[in-house]
């Protein structure tokens, strides 16, 4: 959503002087309404929640007391911000600047020379421009979770492939604090204005996604120098709130495919506690993606790791723990006793023990931790909480 300060953080907008309501700068802006002549009740009625208001107060001229009531109407109302073309006066007066910092709503005085119409067609430009953004997403989800039309297809590709290349490095930034997402969006926004100046020529979008956003850079130079995160990280952006995954998206591969592949790869990244995984490095994971919940390996998944965890319930032990462990230590029977403080003994009959449990035959060591490995990782994905719905769909 489009607030106050992203509108007077424009060009267009270096001519509106903020007179009171500075904590009201978060406001968020849905509309931009002209106030000429109506009278003071006509006001709740004409404008609302959302509404930026650009007024000369015609109706006041200089006199305080009305200048007073009408800004007071137009707070109660519950618009945004109001501006004032300073027609009659070049100040306000100090109770009215009084209750309009009480109440947190920005105003503004811009000159007469500004013309109010022009500024109302760069507002409304802005608020559409800002809608495009969720507009965006939709498009992403529908492409994303299978519902994706040619037309949607084509909108998406002219604004991350412009120039019709059909070559991209696609990163998709999971944010791992618990932002909201208007949080989020107001990063991507503010990245996105950043890099994807014509004028700068880098090709690159970024567009928020769920929990996190993508980024895309178009062009065999992205793909061949891999420098986009470098890039950012010179804008100011901090990448170490993330984890990412990259796929680079090629001319035989669907837009689709290669949105989520990169998703896939921010996954593991979580699920290894890297900070950036490439698609083609998955290993294993990659037979993990897309796993719908009536394949089989998602049966057998459930069958034989939730034995496992039934039985640390029901004994008190911590198996389930053992083989997480012994996987992340690549099968490393010292290293994953140390890492667990327990003798290589115990873990040796531990692990005896899981493959009892689970029913994975230890006649072949390879087998058995080719066959554990597949499912402790398939656990550690499906364990995520925002997993549910994810790539099931």
């Amino acid at each position: 959503m489009l607030k106050v300060a992203d509108v007077i953080s424009f060009q267009f907008s270096q001519e509106l002087r903020l007179v009171a309501g500075e904590k009201g700068l978060s406001r968020m802006v849905t509309n931009v309404g002209i106030h000429n002549h109506e009278e003071l009740e006509s006001i709740p009625k004409g404008f609302g929640a959302g509404d930026f208001i650009l007024t000369p107060l015609y109706m006041c001229g200089d006199d305080p007391e009305k200048i007073h009531a009408y800004l007071c109407a137009f707070i109660e109302a519950g618009v945004a911000a109001i501006g004032i073309q300073n027609i009659f006066f070049d100040a306000l007066p100090q109770k009215t600047v009084e209750h309009i910092n009480e109440s947190a709503v920005p105003v503004f005085l811009f000159p007469k020379a500004v013309l109010t119409e022009d500024l109302v067609v760069e507002i409304k430009n802005a608020i559409a421009k800002d809608n495009k953004y969720t507009e965006y997403e939709a498009l992403l989800a529908e492409m994303i979770e299978g519902q994706n039309t040619s037309q949607n297809q084509k909108l998406l590709l002219a604004l991350i492939d412009p120039l019709g290349r059909k070559e991209a490095a696609v990163y998709y930034f999971y944010l791992l604090s618990k932002g909201t997402g208007a949080d989020i969006m107001e990063t991507v926004k503010a990245l996105d204005q950043e890099i994807s100046d014509p004028l700068l020529g880098h090709e690159m979008k970024a567009l928020k996604y769920r929990h996190g956003f993508f980024l895309f850079a178009a062009g065999p130079k992205w793909c061949a120098q891999g420098s986009p995160l470098k890039l950012i990280r010179e804008y100011g952006f901090d990448t170490e709130s993330y984890r990412i995954g990259l796929h680079y998206w090629g001319k035989d591969e669907n837009l689709e495919e290669a949105l989520k592949k990169s998703v896939a790869a921010s996954v593991v990244s979580r699920c290894e506690g890297q900070k950036q995984t490439i698609y083609d490095d998955m290993g294993i994971y990659k037979y993990l993606f897309p796993m719908r919940k009536e394949a089989p390996i998602y049966r057998e998944y459930r069958q034989r790791v939730g034995k496992l965890a039934d039985y640390d319930e029901k004994n008190h032990t911590n198996l389930l723990e053992t083989a997480i462990a012994y996987i992340e230590n690549n099968g490393e029977l010292n290293k994953t006793a140390e890492s667990m403080f327990q003798h290589i003994n115990t873990i040796r009959y531990r692990l005896k023990r899981i493959s009892e449990i689970m029913g994975i035959q230890r006649g072949n060591g390879h087998d058995f931790y080719v066959e554990l490995s597949f499912l402790i990782k398939a656990h550690k994905v499906l364990t995520l909480p925002e997993y549910e719905g994810f790539f099931d769909a």
